[in-house]
């Protein structure tokens, strides 16, 4: 069991190297870091789509943790696992809405899409 969950701490750290990516990776000035926060949107997007807008890695976290993940339900289930909404609810001290995290996260994902398409297109 104590290696699942050095794994389930490994992907959790994973996962927030790439929310770090989309938060901060269309500011830097390599094109590497832009075309990385294109390609990585355009997966994760794919990813939400095919796991009823869960993040596969929450999933598999959530499973080495012994949380046995919901069938994808009709309407966003509040008490499933989310990687944003626990941890804006560790930073708030609060649970934040699901309405807000919603446009939070896509608004974060598709905002650094589009700055850093933006940057490779205009070559800086």
């Amino acid at each position: 069991m104590l290696h699942r969950l050095w794994l389930a701490r490994a992907i959790a750290a994973i996962h927030s190297a790439i929310v770090l990516l989309f938060a901060i990776g269309w500011a830097l000035p390599w094109r590497e870091s832009h075309w990385a926060v294109v390609c990585a949107a355009v997966i994760v997007q794919g990813g939400w789509w095919l796991f009823g807008n869960r993040c596969l890695l929450t999933v598999w976290e959530a499973r080495l943790r012994g949380k046995e993940p919901e069938p994808v339900p009709a309407a966003p289930d509040e008490d499933a696992p989310n990687f944003i909404r626990d941890g804006m609810t560790r930073l708030l001290g609060r649970r934040p809405p699901e309405r807000w995290l919603s446009y939070a996260t896509y608004g974060v994902l598709w905002g650094s899409f589009t700055i850093a398409a933006a940057r490779l297109g205009f070559g800086s």
